[in-house]
């Protein structure tokens, strides 16, 4: 990855599409995390 980024220079999508999905997948373990502690009895209101 250094000699891509050495010869051709830091890809300017890199800064959109990382983030977006980053976040993309962060909330979909948020969801998951928070449905997951609701099932417990501890939890529930």
């Amino acid at each position: 990855m250094d000699a891509l980024t050495s010869r051709y220079g830091p890809s300017p999508k890199a800064y959109l599409v990382i983030p977006l999905l980053g976040a993309f997948f962060i909330d979909i373990a948020n969801a998951t995390l928070v449905q997951t502690l609701l099932g417990f009895e501890l939890f529930s209101p």
